[in-house]
């Protein structure tokens, strides 16, 4: 179930994986064991929502958030290059390198202030002026790139245009290299730019949704993608009247419909279909496209009393997808990849819905907890990598008196009952975000840590995770006797 390579070069790397398997085989009668790598996005979580989720009791029984034996606990900065939107041409602009004085300072900010809504204090106000957007996180993570805002997988240089992420320098494409299956699951429409960039697409502009869509269509490297955003139905799973093309543009659906099996897909409109994606694959069409029966989700309305179970409703179809997707990508003899991005959160901080929040946290939590079930019950002869990161944190998010007294703590309020909590800032800041591992991903942290923060602790850069997973595809070709394995640089050329 290996993707189509698209370079002369990676053909020949894939003939040459072939061949070094067959001599591997007659040289050993123990195979080893298949890559299992799955990376969880809840995005925008940071360390103080989660904390809050627990203090709340919303992820009772199940220890929170890898507190148990097995996980390695370490924070990530999340500062792009620039704050522009489009390419700057420098690699790193120096006030925005995450810097824990400027961070933790609780004095009063001099006025005027950058960012008026934020309350003013300097930590404050530094932490909401430097911050990343959606996109320019999640390239850092695919990529391995510091870039601007908006970008998808795409350079800040030169100035003006930038450039495309080198080919192969992507974590998806990194897999598909190595011959495993690729799975992106989201709860976000089709086209939406943070989901693109964590599904390895290339883009300017996170805007040119048409653009990132046909990517989607034509990927060599995608095997399942399960998204929301079908044009005829609401966040509500209910038909509507008028189609939504908000996401994806008429043609594109209509390409969608008529032309996707010829480029290899399989069509599979919403959950009740799901149970197709185990049927047995055609050698003409391995792979599988899905899109759930639900809309637009990130226009969620929350003014009525059913919110709690539309929400309920979404996460629970996310867990079934991501069910669904494992089952099929594990199919593959050589193992898989998978990305499983929850983007809902950001858009309730936004709404100033904290309890929604809070819920749609202890939803991100469910899901990690049936995602390592799952992984237990398929470990055998296997080697399983579990990443969780938020690619950024949202909101500023303290406790209720955080406006007056800066990084005032959250107030417990007891089991059953939401913690005294505040947003602060309406979009992401440059807080430090947790990252939890576990499996052989863990031994290639703790030689990039960049630095210590007095609360967080030991941190990784922006582009530091994807350094470790990327080390981590280099010792697994190794471990299989790949020959012409990539080196540990970042952005190799394949």
């Amino acid at each position: 179930m290996r993707s189509t390579l698209l370079t002369l070069r990676w053909l020949q790397r894939l003939i040459g994986v072939a061949l070094s398997g067959l001599a591997f085989t007659a040289a050993s009668a123990v195979a080893a064991p298949r890559p299992q790598i799955v990376i969880v996005i809840p995005e925008g979580v940071g360390f103080e929502l989660m904390s809050a989720t627990e203090m709340a009791g919303l992820t009772d029984p199940v220890p929170a958030w890898g507190k148990s034996l097995g996980w390695t606990r370490i924070a990530l900065t999340s500062y792009p290059a620039t704050r522009m939107d489009r390419p700057t041409g420098e690699s790193q602009e120096p006030k925005l390198v995450y810097n824990p004085d400027n961070a933790w300072s609780g004095s009063p900010a001099s006025h005027p202030v950058p960012v008026p809504s934020t309350p003013a204090f300097e930590g404050y106000q530094w932490l909401a002026d430097t911050a990343p957007d959606g996109c320019a996180a999640a390239t850092a993570l695919n990529s391995g790139i510091s870039t601007y805002l908006q970008s998808v997988n795409w350079n800040n240089s030169p100035r003006g245009s930038g450039r495309r992420a080198e080919s192969g320098s992507t974590l998806v494409e990194w897999a598909s290299i190595s011959g495993l299956s690729v799975g992106f699951i989201s709860d976000m429409p089709i086209g939406h730019p943070a989901g693109a960039a964590l599904a390895g697409l290339h883009s300017s502009t996170g805007e040119d949704r048409s653009h990132l869509i046909d990517q989607y269509l034509n990927s060599p490297t995608l095997n399942v993608v399960a998204t929301a955003g079908h044009p005829q139905y609401n966040a509500l799973g209910q038909a509507i009247p008028a189609p939504n093309f908000r996401w994806i543009t008429q043609q594109q659906w209509k390409d969608l419909r008529t032309k996707a099996r010829s480029n290899g897909w399989q069509v599979i409109y919403g959950d009740q279909n799901l149970l197709g994606i185990n049927a047995t694959p055609s050698a003409d069409n391995p792979r599988r496209f899905i899109i759930l029966e639900y809309g637009d989700t990130t226009e969620i309305e929350l003014s009525g009393a059913n919110h709690q179970q539309l929400l309920e409703n979404l996460s629970a179809s996310l867990r079934f997808q991501t069910r669904m997707a494992l089952d099929y990508l594990d199919r593959d003899p050589d193992g898989f990849m998978a990305v499983i991005h929850m983007g809902r959160i950001p858009h309730l901080l936004g709404k100033g819905e904290i309890e929604p929040a809070l819920r749609e946290t202890a939803a991100a939590h469910l899901l990690l907890t049936e995602i390592q079930s799952w992984m237990r019950d398929h470990s055998a002869n296997t080697a399983q990598s579990l990443v969780v990161t938020p690619l950024y944190e949202y909101g500023l998010i303290w406790g209720s008196e955080s406006a007056r007294f800066p990084f005032a703590q959250a107030v417990n309020r007891g089991k059953g009952r939401q913690p005294g909590i505040r947003i602060n800032h309406a979009g992401p800041t440059n807080t430090l975000v947790p990252v939890m591992l576990r499996g052989p991903v863990t031994q290639f942290v703790s030689p990039l840590i960049t630095g210590e923060d007095p609360v967080y602790g030991p941190y990784l850069h922006t582009t530091g995770l994807h350094t470790a997973i990327q080390r981590l595809f280099v010792s697994t070709q190794v471990m299989l006797n790949t020959p012409d394995t990539p080196d540990t640089r970042d952005n190799p050329m394949p």
